[in-house]
């Protein structure tokens, strides 16, 4: 497809024959006319002479007609690697002399970061940028880079900071290597942060959460001592059973005159919401290990089925191979609790498994596939065994020998 800059360049070369459209003009016209050379401006082309006029529709010593040269323009484009190509033509002798002006596309290269202390490192900001090796260099995708950079640098603090870039162009490979120059200012300090929503906590408390005061000042800004202080808020609430709280970082506010940044928090406590677990005893730091809503840092139904489907395997891990969990909510005045029931069951110990009936597959090769073990020392004490690990093992025999011919 040709863009609206081919088409120009184009129209540029009908002009050279007007009235010349189709058919050989008496007076002068080049349509007709036989190509006696082609050259190629400059000479250092992405391809060889030999392989450019093969791809050119275009022949030597043959009659020029203005839709192969069209043709060419669009051949020559669509291998990418040109940015813009225009088509001369002049008089020689009995024909023509054509020349193919042409710009090459670069392509993005190396990409540098120098002029600001860590964090972040230059490694981080380039990766930033979110320039993709070997991509098109577009301008436009220069000035989103260098947004991206400035953001990265006020989220560690830096919100004075100039970006320049600068490149090195490779005409060899199109390759343009982007080196950028930071200025970056003095990073920020904390501020007291503003506190939005229903956080049931003082903004002294919450501030004191964060961290991010030290014992005679604030403390300088970074990225990582953000998301430190939110991820301490957030422990915070889950610690007292706010296992549905909702915070995010809302904005920063950053004033050039104190050079501080006041971060603006956003906080719903939202219900205490309690985990239990009934017919079975399990510890707290197991629950927290097994049950994923304190991991995720929310409370849905799929975060319970999970943490059911946890809790049913750690009891089968220890021969309760038949145990059944169910969860259910419990009002309990201004707080809900979370029960999991638990059905053990009797404790059983897999004491062998035995295939039978092989004859194409050696046992060996049938055991390694399968989820149910017998028990063993110190590793399996009970085995491993359940009723849907059964028929996951029967299906993946069945597949086996499926796989393998056999109907």
């Amino acid at each position: 497809m040709v863009g609206p800059g081919l088409r120009a360049q184009i129209a540029l070369l009908l002009i050279l024959a007007p009235g010349c459209l189709s058919g050989r003009c008496a007076s002068g016209g080049y349509e007709g006319l036989p190509v006696r050379e082609i050259h190629f401006l400059p000479e250092q082309q992405p391809y060889p002479a030999r392989q450019l006029l093969e791809i050119l529709p275009v022949k030597l010593n043959q009659p020029l007609r203005l839709a192969q040269v069209r043709e060419a323009i669009e051949r020559l484009y669509v291998t990418g690697r040109y940015a813009d190509i225009q088509v001369e033509a002049e008089p020689l002798g009995d024909g023509l002399r054509l020349r193919f002006r042409t710009e090459p596309s670069y392509f993005i290269g190396r990409i540098a970061v120098q002029g600001v202390s860590e964090p972040p490192n230059p490694g981080a900001l380039a990766s930033a940028a979110r320039l993709e090796l070997g991509a098109p260099f577009d301008a436009a995708d220069l000035e989103t880079a260098t947004a991206n950079l400035r953001q990265t640098l006020q989220s560690h603090g830096f919100y004075e900071a100039r970006v320049e870039p600068r490149f090195q162009y490779d005409p060899s490979t199109q390759q343009v290597h982007i080196r950028f120059e930071i200025l970056s200012g003095p990073r920020a300090r904390y501020d007291r942060p503003q506190v939005l929503g229903d956080p049931e906590r003082s903004a002294d408390q919450i501030l004191k959460t964060t961290h991010w005061k030290g014992w005679f000042r604030w403390k300088p800004v970074t990225e990582s001592r953000t998301q430190d202080g939110l991820e301490r808020l957030r422990r915070w609430y889950q610690k007292r059973d706010r296992l549905a709280a909702r915070l995010r970082l809302a904005g920063a506010e950053y004033s050039p005159q104190s050079r501080r940044v006041r971060p603006q928090i956003e906080i719903a406590a939202g219900p205490r919401i309690r985990l239990e677990v009934e017919g079975a005893k399990v510890s707290r730091g197991r629950l927290r290990q097994l049950v994923p809503v304190y991991q995720e840092g929310s409370v849905d139904r799929d975060l319970l089925v999970e943490g059911a489907r946890e809790l049913r395997e750690h009891f089968q891990s220890k021969g309760y191979f038949h145990a059944k969990v169910e969860f259910r909510a419990r009002p309990d005045g201004d707080r809900e609790t979370i029960v999991f029931d638990v059905d053990r069951g009797p404790r059983e110990k897999l004491a062998a498994i035995t295939v039978r009936g092989n004859r194409y597959f050696d046992e060996a090769t049938i055991r390694e596939r399968m989820a149910v073990r017998p028990a063993s020392f110190p590793q399996l004490r009970y085995g491993r065994y359940s009723d849907q690990m059964l028929e996951q093992d029967l299906e993946t025999i069945a597949d086996l020998y499926r796989t393998n011919g056999f109907r």
